[in-house]
């Protein structure tokens, strides 16, 4: 079965009803749990205002930003690497990338096509070391933003009050309304769109692209 069928299987479809029914459920559920918890509706609004906070304290655009200049900043190291350049030592990354081009050589005369099939082929290890430097980021960033301590013991007093099932219902309609696409999401794809554009570039020699150029190497 083709799940490619066609362009929106790719680029992703508006699901009108979830996302108007997510925004009911949100406001429905939230004013529920705020008539139950009586003098301790406050309790609620705490909640809800930070978590909203930390799902708009860093815009998928900046998170995608993010990823690009991570992936620009591997490519340079690589680059340096190809390049004999000393100047790039000091990256965290050097010491994974050094030793996998010095242990993988291949035969292409084209400088870009060996640059690009060196980040194709580094990508998941370097996704790996980016993700974790991004987190910390973020972690870090809400944490300044929001007292997430408070948050969480808010989220358990209201649910002694008003029942688990109840703040599990108000979290899902949180997600599904006001976090469509993770800004962790934003921030892989746009190191998978860097990566794919490595992928696709074609060596002058062979007139090849270099995902094909891999698939003959026997790695």
């Amino acid at each position: 079965m083709n799940i490619f069928k066609n362009e929106e299987d790719i680029y992703g479809r508006y699901l009108r009803e979830e996302l108007h029914k997510a925004t009911k459920d949100f406001f429905i559920v939230s004013r529920s749990i705020k008539n139950k918890l009586g003098d301790k509706s406050y309790k609620l609004d705490q909640y809800l205002s930070a978590v909203l906070k930390i799902a708009n304290c860093k815009l998928n655009t900046d998170a995608a930003e993010d990823g690009r200049k991570f992936f620009s900043g591997f490519r340079r190291l690589c680059l340096g690497i190809l390049n004999y350049d000393s100047s790039i030592i000091e990256h965290e990354f050097y010491q994974t990338a050094k030793e996998y081009i010095a242990e993988h050589r291949f035969s292409y005369k084209e400088r870009h096509t060996l640059l690009n099939i060196y980040c194709a082929l580094l990508t998941p290890q370097f996704t790996d070391y980016a993700v974790n430097k991004f987190s910390e980021e973020i972690e870090s960033r809400a944490n300044i933003e929001v007292d997430t301590v408070l948050m969480s013991k808010n989220y358990e007093l209201i649910a002694k009050i008003v029942g688990e099932e109840d703040m599990k219902v108000l979290n899902m309609a949180i997600k599904g309304r006001f976090i469509i696409s993770s800004t962790m999401n934003s921030f892989l794809q746009s190191i998978t769109n860097e990566y794919l554009y490595c992928l696709l570039h074609r060596d002058p020699e062979t007139s090849k692209q270099v995902y094909q150029l891999i698939l003959e190497e026997k790695l």
